[in-house]
């Protein structure tokens, strides 16, 4: 195998703390422009934002989560990095940083290439857009390349499927009427006739 080597040259970091809300974790998000230059003396330049979070563990800090929300795209002459974007994204889907519980945090890949990190319990509802998404949150709207059975098949303990285009957060209905469920933002959804009895059956016992 041949190897290739690379050069990297960073400009204009920038380090900003945010707060994390708790005397025990810590947040910094970095912003530079990193340069790649290839053998062929061609350059790439990519303008990276990092969040690192830091979590105190028996008195010495950690990093636990490495976000880089604009993801490099893939270059085949990179032999170096190998693992890349959509392995990295499916071997770490599932996981939460420490001391948080299964179901609070999700991974979801958004439109540009960035993994979104979603608080569950802030997600009102899933929209499906074809071949995309869009997430329905309490901060705001979200569009993922996950299509709707992915995100359904991969969370499937966290979201409750009531129509063919719409998987719900079962904790953030306020109300089942005949054929539609409306959610705490006010937002009413659709219940197919033939399935509306099985739905509230399973949303009435969900809230049990």
């Amino acid at each position: 195998m041949n190897i290739t080597t690379l050069k990297f040259i960073i400009n204009n970091l920038t380090v900003t703390p945010i707060s994390a809300g708790s005397a025990k974790t810590c947040e910094i998000l970095l912003f530079f422009l990193v340069d790649t230059i290839w053998p062929d003396k061609s350059v790439s330049r990519a303008n990276q934002r990092i969040q690192l979070t830091f979590v105190e563990e028996n008195g010495r800090p950690q990093i636990k989560l490495c976000h880089i929300s604009n993801a490099i795209a893939y270059d085949e002459r990179d032999n170096i990095y190998p693992v890349h974007y959509d392995e990295n994204y499916e071997h770490y889907k599932h996981y939460t940083l420490a001391g948080e519980a299964r179901s609070e945090r999700l991974i979801i890949k958004s439109v540009n290439k960035s993994l979104l990190y979603l608080q569950w319990p802030r997600i009102l509802y899933v929209e499906s857009l074809g071949s995309h998404t869009m997430i329905h949150t309490l901060d705001g709207d979200f569009e993922s390349i996950d299509n709707l059975l992915s995100i359904k098949n991969h969370f499937s303990e966290l979201f409750y499927q009531i129509h063919k285009c719409y998987l719900i957060n079962p904790k953030h209905v306020r109300e089942i009427i005949r054929f539609q469920v409306t959610m705490t933002d006010g937002t009413t959804l659709p219940i197919p006739e033939k399935k509306y009895t099985a739905v509230k059956a399973d949303l009435t016992k969900a809230a049990d």
